[in-house]
């Protein structure tokens, strides 16, 4: 809160310095019979509306009898509880007055003990010097008899003890009934047996609070300065690194009014390298003033036990933004790994992330979340710390331990995301649904984590996140991610000389960027990759893989002899291998290949011929993915009911391998067939279970492209209330994921079942939309159509029929994702 002085009754002086407030008493003479001892709060309680009416409600008539305003350090504990106070007094709630002291809990020097606080509290209630009991039990019961004496005559009173550091410090203060009532601020949650006080949590402020604290700091000293509405970017950027802390905004707020020729842009970048970011947040007035972030935080730091200093100091290893339990227990753990994290681990942690949180210096996501959070500026100061203290925590071998741990987990999940069937599922996650829920809730922590796994030159680690990912990124269609992380681990593969790895991971990049038909690019990664790895590789079914990818890239690029010579490739390395699964996957990547020739015949019998490969070899879901694809090439040619009965056929493979997954996907490509075929009543039916399977699963994708078709043909049928809820839902889902074209195509559907259903002025900008983004895409063709579609809308033209005939181009999602 800055320097300021405080007038009290008396010849009493109250200092504050930042957030500590101290009182000096008078040598003796007679207080005052009324005492208005507060200090002066802030000019204004920014962002503390609703802590302020709070502490008011507790404060009020009828309320408990001790507060405790907790948080940590800097947060603005002691301005609330101050300016608060003042508002009870002006309400007429305490006729008795308001007694004030400090208790400097956290004080380098020492606290003060329970009875210095009384003797403290008995000279503002009049007593002098000379006259205090010379024990401590006699000063507690002439504290209680000057209370009792108020509350007989109606006059309450509201004592505040400032910055305890424990119950022990404030206990003896309670007042003992009358209507009296004690406030405490305090860094540590005050819970104690037969402490029964009113916890009132208080963190850092929000955005805008933020930013009008740090303007108001300036503005109050230069009312005239340009610079916070010159600079308003600037002002908010500086408010974030300053992690939105009251304490911290002053400083900064300081410091611009100290040094009226610095940019706030110039703040910014120095507070942007979190090395120096504590450093940089200390403002001295070089007279002896000295206030700063650091200091406050080292002071807490100071006072925690050995076990819980080294949690917090490791802690600050594992790079995401909150720490589950199993995280924190195993860096709480000595040695290295692998870890057992069983039940006395995982309740050690617990007990001391709990002391952590009474500290101050953690929090709890909320009751019983298992995940804890940290504000920024104690994670640099605790980071500092760890740093020093490196070699006494072994900190490298607590991240590895971090990093095996999440390894681990990792590969459990993926196993069961990868199994085509309940018995292949030994791992820690019973299901699909209970895997892809951790992974959502972990996706960013592992993420960072691989990231520092490259970062740190852990190869072994930075591959494993990368393959074990692969498989979630691709369900939730995060290629960008899954680019990212097989690009980082292939830089870590080949500098370590581990081709095989590097040639896995090439694929992977390969497969990205397929999916997000960025092709070009994948051809020139694969081309010259294969052809090194068939020259210098030993793994052939890695060389296979590569085959049928390279294929797959050179097929979309209408290259067809060339992806044929590549099909034949992978399918002579599985016939040579004696593999019959491999040679029915390879046999079904040819077809897919002749199918696009326009061999349609041809890549029926590939196919034909896969399925019997594959089942001869035991793989009854590589099967069904095969009976998929001839369900899907039987529509294209017009033959629907062998494509639904195909698909019927795949359906249950799936059904009875119990894969949820491919009984998902089978649904939406059945419903596909079957509005191709005209039955959309029970295209309908298909899309609405695969929906509600996809949601069981977690996979918003997959949900999306259901609603999407789904969507199309309650339009078709002229529902188009119906279509427009669905097509909208559809829209939300797909635009989290990375597939622009997909997207693109819900929101043009949803304009045209708009416009057909004669909302022209909502169609309107959906459609516009829809041309900006297929101008982006680089799809002049269809961006022509929808732009004629688009110039009729805007005219509200009666005749729909381009509109109809469009529908069926662009209505529903081609293959799916099986």
């Amino acid at each position: 809160m800055g320097w300021q002085w405080a007038r009290a009754e008396g010849n009493s002086r109250i200092t504050q310095v930042g957030g500590d407030l101290h009182v000096h008493l008078p040598a003796g003479g007679l207080g005052p019979q009324a005492p208005r001892g507060l200090p002066d709060g802030p000019a204004e309680l920014v962002g503390r509306r609703e802590p302020a009416a709070g502490l008011m409600e507790v404060l009020a008539p009828g309320g408990p009898a001790v507060a405790v305003v907790h948080g940590m350090p800097g947060v603005g504990k002691s301005a609330l509880a101050v300016t608060v106070a003042q508002r009870a007094l002006e309400a007429g709630w305490f006729e008795g007055g308001v007694l004030y002291v400090t208790l400097r809990g956290y004080d380098p020097a020492g606290p003060v003990d329970a009875g210095g606080a009384v003797a403290a509290l008995l000279v503002q209630l009049g007593v002098r010097q000379e006259d205090l009991p010379p024990t401590r039990e006699g000063r507690l019961a002439l504290y209680r008899s000057e209370l009792a004496a108020r509350a007989g005559g109606g006059r309450r009173v509201l004592v505040v003890a400032d910055d305890a550091a424990e119950v022990g410090q404030v206990r003896d203060l309670v007042p003992a009934g009358g209507g009296h009532r004690l406030l405490v601020t305090s860094r540590h949650r005050l819970v104690a047996p037969g402490f029964e006080a009113r916890l009132l949590p208080l963190d850092e402020l929000a955005v805008e609070a933020a930013r009008e604290l740090l303007a108001g700091a300036l503005l109050r000293v230069r009312p005239d300065d340009p610079r916070p509405g010159r600079e308003p970017g600037a002002l908010a950027e500086v408010a974030e690194r300053c992690g939105r802390l009251p304490l911290a905004l002053t400083v900064a707020g300081a410091l611009l009014a100290d040094d009226p020729g610095t940019a706030v842009a110039e703040l910014a970048r120095r507070l942007a390298d979190a090395r120096t970011r504590l450093e940089a947040l200390s403002f001295s007035d070089g007279a002896g003033l000295s206030v700063g972030v650091r200091a406050a935080l080292d002071l807490s730091y100071a006072r925690l036990p050995a076990d819980q200093a080294r949690l917090l100091r490791l802690l600050t290893v594992d790079p995401g933004v909150d720490w589950p339990l199993v995280n924190a227990a195993v860096l709480a753990h000595a040695g290295g790994p692998p870890v057992v994290v069983d039940e006395e681990l995982l309740d050690t942690a617990r007990g001391l992330l709990a002391g952590l949180v009474r500290a101050g210096l953690l929090v709890e996501e909320h009751p019983g979340a298992l995940r804890w959070r940290v504000h920024d500026l104690v994670r640099l100061h605790a980071t500092e710390q760890g740093e020093r203290l490196a070699a006494e925590d072994d900190r490298e071998a607590a991240t590895d331990r971090l990093l095996n741990a999440l390894v681990t987990l990792l590969s459990d999940a993926d196993v069961v995301l990868r199994a085509r069937s309940e018995a292949d599922r030994f791992t820690v996650f019973p299901d699909v649904p209970t895997a892809m829920a951790w992974l959502d809730a972990e996706c960013e922590h592992l993420i960072a984590a691989a990231r520092l796994a490259a970062a740190t030159g852990r190869a072994g680690e930075s591959i494993a996140f990368a393959r074990g990912l692969t498989e979630y990124l691709e369900r939730r269609h995060r290629f960008a991610d899954a680019l990212e992380l097989h690009r980082s681990a292939l830089a870590e593969a080949r500098r370590v000389g581990n081709p095989e790895a590097e040639m896995m991971l090439t694929c992977g990049i390969g497969s990205a960027l397929m999916e997000t038909w960025r092709v070009a690019e994948a051809l020139e990664l694969l081309e010259p990759a294969v052809a090194a790895y068939a020259e210098r590789g030993e793994d052939p079914r890695l060389l296979a893989l590569g085959c049928d990818l390279l294929a797959a890239a050179l097929r979309t690029a209408d290259r067809f002899d060339e992806a044929l010579e590549l099909n034949e490739r992978a399918l002579e390395i599985a016939r040579a291998l004696e593999d019959g699964q491999m040679e029915g996957q390879a046999l079904s990547s040819a077809a897919r290949t002749l199918f696009r020739a326009g061999r349609a015949e041809e890549a029926i019998g590939a196919l034909q011929r896969a399925a019997v490969l594959l089942d001869a070899a035991g793989d009854a879901h590589g099967v069904a993915r095969v009976t998929d694809n001839l369900g899907n090439y039987l529509s294209q040619l017009g033959r629907h009911q062998e494509a639904i009965d195909a698909h019927d056929r795949g359906l249950n493979l799936y059904l009875q391998a119990r894969d949820p997954v491919g009984v998902a996907g089978a649904l939406h490509l059945l419903g596909n067939a079957l509005m191709d075929a005209g039955s959309v009543p029970q295209s309908i039916l298909a899309q609405q279970d695969a929906a509600a399977r996809y949601i069981e699963l977690g996979d918003t994708y997959g949900e999306g492209l259901a609603l999407l078709n789904m969507g199309a043909a309650q339009g078709g049928l002229g529902r188009y209330r119906e279509a427009v809820e669905t097509l909208t839902r559809a829209s939300e889902l797909l635009a989290r994921h990375d597939d622009p074209a997909m997207a693109t195509r819900a929101v043009f559907l949803l304009g045209v079942t708009l416009a057909m259903w004669g909302r022209f002025a909502d169609a309107e900008p959906l459609l516009a939309d829809a041309v900006a983004r297929m101008a982006a895409e680089g799809d002049p063709e269809r961006q022509a159509e929808v732009e004629y579609v688009l110039a009729q809308v805007r005219a509200k033209l009666a005749r729909r029929g381009p509109l109809a005939r469009l529908r069926g181009r662009f209505g529903r999602t081609g293959g799916g994702r099986p």
